[in-house]
């Protein structure tokens, strides 16, 4: 058995406060809320919330087993991890679901997190270092046939069954979700190459062959009611939710991503999913006509994800991060697609299906994208390039100290640098001038020509 003092303990080591424990509730875990008894730990929603309307539920986290009285520390670890999230979906259901109150509250009263607890969210929940966290939305763009979705199914496959990605060091094993809005078949058929290929079984990985209207606030708890009956089948929660495409899931009843409006509305419905699933958001989508100009439709898709990655390239395909929140623009993968034959039809005709090859094109795809990044550059963003080398030339600004700017480089803010194009009539001061400065700089960092970190820029050698 388990005594309260051993359930403190162990949960002051993970970092997690405890109340003292009652004879109604021995050692019941204040944050989040955790109980012991006899041979078992699990969660229990706190009374208060309860009362207001939010499911009387237990969770088992542990039991004990024969010559195995208490918890390891790696599963005191993982027992942690659990009460977090399941401590956090609480706290989201209480702030988008209308309580019973126990108290009066004003109308307009937000919850809010106090400085001192702001701690709790600065290190992030990874499943794939530096590319798959979880609380965060990404978006994989390229023009049809690039490899976007192949790309992601291997990704997916690595969350599954927590295996490092292309230099990305795998954190955590997860289920994951394939809302496949489109070819739901081709998602099938790639993973089904994982299992005769690599010898896979049992990966918790499912995928939804259905259309979701993303415009509609419903979708929120279609999307949470599917991931619910998912983690039941896999007995471990989702990380990884996978949208493909997201485009199709704005056009499902008329909404059109062209639109500001109507990105806004889809990505606010996604926010609210966030907020009650701890889960990475993938979003699977296109390029413009001009690849240069990033992903199709209205920037405010770019202005909502935290991670933007575009895939370019011929037989040897590049993947990199075009925008970050919080990490420099890089190159993140080089690839190629093969064919795989799953097996024969009645015909006797090879049933084939494309993925990603097991092969690595680093040296490759970084000698050719040095020769090519300036070939073929439009005529504007070269004007521009020359433009900001004579910025430099003319009087640097310090650089800033900071990790994502390499050490020695000089360079001026984008204000110098826009004011400078202004000046030259590279870019109209009549017309959407912010615009066509943004779509120069995109270029240009697309490119590998320049970085950007906030408000620095600087020329790559």
């Amino acid at each position: 058995m388990l005594s309260p003092d051993q359930v403190r303990a162990a949960f002051a080591k993970a970092g997690v406060r405890s109340q003292e424990p009652t004879p109604s509730k021995p050692a019941d875990i204040d944050a989040p809320g955790c109980a012991s008894r006899p041979g078992i730990v699990y969660w229990i929603p706190r009374d208060g919330i309860v009362a207001r309307g939010y499911p009387r539920k237990t969770v088992r986290l542990w039991a004990a087993s024969p010559g195995n009285a208490e918890p390891t520390p790696a599963q005191w670890e993982e027992i942690a991890k659990q009460c977090e999230r399941l401590q956090r979906e609480m706290i989201a259901w209480q702030r988008t679901n209308k309580l019973k109150p126990n108290k009066p509250r004003p109308a307009t009263s937000l919850e809010l997190t106090y400085f001192d607890d702001c701690g709790a969210f600065v290190e992030k929940r990874s499943i794939l270092k530096g590319i798959i966290a979880r609380g965060e939305t990404s978006a994989w763009v390229a023009p049809p046939g690039a490899g976007k979705s192949a790309l992601l199914t291997e990704i997916s496959v690595h969350c599954a069954a927590k295996i490092d990605w292309r230099g990305h060091r795998a954190k955590e094993a997860c289920g994951v979700v394939i809302l496949a809005l489109e070819r739901g078949d081709l998602f099938k058929r790639r993973l089904r190459v994982y299992h005769q290929r690599d010898g896979l079984q049992g990966l918790p990985i499912a995928v939804a062959d259905a259309v979701i209207d993303l415009l509609n606030p419903n979708c929120v708890a279609i999307i949470v009611s599917t991931v619910r009956d998912a983690e039941q089948q896999f007995g471990r929660d989702v990380g990884l939710i996978v949208i493909d495409t997201y485009a199709k899931g704005i056009a499902a009843n008329g909404g059109d991503e062209d639109k500001a409006r109507d990105q806004n509305r889809a990505a606010a419905n996604l926010r609210n999913v966030h907020a009650r699933l701890e889960v990475h958001i993938a979003l699977v989508g296109h390029t413009g006509k001009d690849e240069t100009r990033g992903a199709r439709g209205s920037n405010a898709h770019l202005g909502d994800v935290d991670v933007m990655v575009q895939i370019g390239g011929d037989a040897i395909k590049v993947a990199e991060v075009v925008k970050g929140n919080d990490q420099p623009e890089r190159v993140i993968a080089q690839f190629k697609l093969e064919a795989f034959e799953l097996g024969r039809d009645e015909d006797n005709d090879p049933i084939t299906t494309s993925i990603v090859s097991t092969e690595h094109f680093a040296d490759a795809a970084r000698g050719s994208k040095s020769k090519s990044k300036k070939d073929d550059l439009p005529a504007i963003p070269k004007a521009a390039l020359r433009a900001l080398h004579e910025c430099i030339a003319d009087g640097t600004t310090s650089a800033p100290a900071d990790e994502h700017v390499p050490a020695g480089v000089t360079g001026v803010t984008l204000t110098v640098w826009r004011d400078r194009l202004l000046k030259l009539s590279i870019i109209n001061a009549d017309g959407n001038y912010r615009e066509q400065f943004k779509r120069i700089h995109v270029t240009l960092k697309a490119r590998g020509i320049i970085g950007v970190w906030e408000d620095f820029v600087w020329t790559v050698t």
